[in-house]
């Protein structure tokens, strides 16, 4: 979409919005109002244009706990709850479509704008940062981080820009995935058993693995990435291990194959061509000759 294709109003609005809230200065009932229903497109717009120029400007400050507190007000305000279970699913794929947004334009923003290793890690740290606090309002019911709920978000959104992305890896990706994965690997609970953490979820997603495959070969071998495959190929090593020992007590356990006996089969004679021409004589097949003939 073009800026001309934008609501120039509903952009300042949010951006506005965005840029007290990276500040501190937001008004809380403001930003409860606006937050609700993030379905516009000029929002993820606006945040993205609004931390790219405070990461620029210098480092950001913690995001994740307030950023949470004023979803979960919005979420009592609008609904009267913050469970999971109670939330009208538009509002939960909303904020998932917002994740998946932020990445793609924070992506492509710094592809087309060029800036530095630092300035870059800075706003994909925010970008998980704010994950963080929207994990408890995405689809997934159990989400246990803030990269979890971003993977998630990019791997169900409906345009694969994952796979686009692979296609033009530059620095903005490689910055991206190192920052992704670093968060991943500190996770406490990051098992290749568990398929409810970030770890499993990057392993399974086919898009997260193609821009994976793309960006490895650009990073050394003591990178956050090539550390995260590694840790994935373990997982997955340990897992067939098991499988083995499984499937190795469970025939242990089963009762002996009982002896095979030898049975002497006959094999039908296939009748002659004289006695399927017999068969075709039969008083059924006749009568049904004699039927047609009359009609």
């Amino acid at each position: 979409m073009h800026r001309a294709d934008y609501n120039v109003i509903r952009l300042a609005a949010y951006t506005t919005l965005f840029n007290d809230f990276l500040h501190s200065k937001h008004d809380e009932c403001i930003a409860i109002n606006l937050l609700t229903d993030v379905k516009w497109t000029e929002i993820p717009r606006a945040f993205v244009t609004t931390l790219s120029r405070a990461c620029a400007a210098g480092p950001v400050r913690p995001l994740a706990a307030d950023f949470e507190h004023v979803l979960a007000q919005t979420a009592v305000m609008a609904f009267g709850t913050t469970e999971h279970a109670r939330l009208p699913s538009w509002f939960l794929q909303n904020w998932e479509g917002f994740l998946a947004s932020c990445t793609h334009k924070l992506l492509i923003h710094y592809a087309r704008r060029p800036a530095t290793r630092e300035v870059m890690h800075r706003a994909f740290d925010a970008l998980l940062q704010v994950a963080e606090g929207v994990r408890k309002f995405v689809g997934l019911q159990t989400v246990r981080s803030g990269a979890h709920a971003l993977l998630a978000a990019c791997h169900h959104s409906q345009v694969d820009f994952l796979g686009n992305e692979s296609l033009l890896v530059g620095a903005p990706h490689l910055t991206f995935v190192e920052v992704l994965a670093a968060k991943i690997l500190r996770e406490p609970e990051c098992s290749m058993d568990d398929r409810y953490n970030s770890l499993s979820f990057f392993a399974k997603s086919a898009g997260w693995q193609k821009l994976s495959r793309a960006c490895a070969p650009w990073l050394s071998h003591d990178s956050e990435l090539s550390r995260l495959n590694l840790a994935i190929r373990r997982g997955e090593l340990h897992g067939s291990a098991d499988i083995a020992s499984l499937a190795s007590a469970f025939l242990a356990t089963s009762p002996p194959r009982p002896e095979r006996r030898s049975v002497h089969v006959r094999t039908p004679i296939k009748p002659s061509r004289t006695q399927r021409a017999i068969c075709k004589r039969s008083t059924p097949f006749v009568d049904l000759v004699r039927k047609l003939v009359k009609t």
